[in-house]
């Protein structure tokens, strides 16, 4: 965000900030647990220079769909894909804004004992897999998608595996603590455990890559500090805290 424009978000906040908005109220933000890294000092920085509290509920992205859907509670929503906010549809999401964009990536033990080389070997006997579930978390809907593109049997793979996370860091702690041999996570949480695995990258051309949304919940009780939240995260001081965890801010030349 350039210029006079985040001046004026900066104005918003100033106003936020003197208004008569009770402290002990908290904008409420329920977020993808791979974003953790990410949203956690992102959400310090936006406190620190509007005076807006936050309170964070980590999970899978799909879990906390439905927890929008049954308990109506909340006011910023970041799923790890798009596609939860599409399938939210206008009945719960008043705006959403497309924040980055990452790609699953394969992440193995230090060394890559299993000298593994792309997704083909993900399928070998040898090879103790872990993947994360397609029914709770968007890395797993998405491992789903690469295999198909890539004419792998996902059923096959799933059945095989032998752990299922509810989230993509669990996927990753497990490889770095050699209890499987390999993972699909993405490439933004794979860059967090580099000092102690590797990664193998998915081809773009075999990938699929991820937009990162930000949503404004319908529901929201604190409307206008959401809508200062949203800002905060597009502004290029939001976008910085993206970045610095190798996500692209820009969409990939191809999907």
């Amino acid at each position: 965000m350039k210029g006079i424009k985040w001046l004026a978000v900066c104005g918003l906040f100033v106003c936020l900030s003197c208004s008569d908005t009770k402290t002990s109220e908290r904008l409420h933000i329920l977020c993808g647990a791979g974003l953790r890294p990410v949203i956690e000092p992102l959400c310090a920085a936006f406190t620190a220079e509007s005076g807006i509290q936050t309170a964070c509920d980590y999970a899978g992205s799909q879990v906390l769909l439905t927890r929008i859907r049954q308990s109506g509670v909340g006011d910023i929503y970041i799923p790890g894909d798009i596609t939860y906010v599409e399938d939210a549809g206008e009945e719960y999401i008043r705006e959403q804004v497309p924040l980055a964009w990452w790609m699953p990536t394969i992440l193995v033990q230090k060394g890559n004992p299993k000298r593994i080389t792309g997704l083909a070997d993900l399928a070998r006997t040898d090879v103790q897999l872990g993947l994360g579930h397609p029914e709770t978390c968007a890395i797993g809907k998405k491992t789903v998608i690469v295999c198909t593109k890539n004419n792998l049997d996902s059923a096959g793979l799933f059945e095989r595996a032998v752990y299922h996370s509810l989230t993509v860091d669990e996927l990753a702690v497990h490889v770095k603590l050699g209890h499987i041999d390999a993972c699909i996570i993405w490439d933004g949480t794979a860059a967090l455990y580099a000092d102690d695995c590797e990664s193998i990258a998915i081809p773009l051309a075999q990938n699929s890559v991820s937009v990162v949304p930000v949503a404004f919940l319908q529901h929201s009780a604190l409307p206008k500090q959401a809508q200062a939240f949203l800002d905060f995260c597009c502004s290029e001081r939001g976008q910085e805290f993206f970045i610095r965890q190798g996500f692209l801010v820009t969409a990939p030349g191809a999907q």
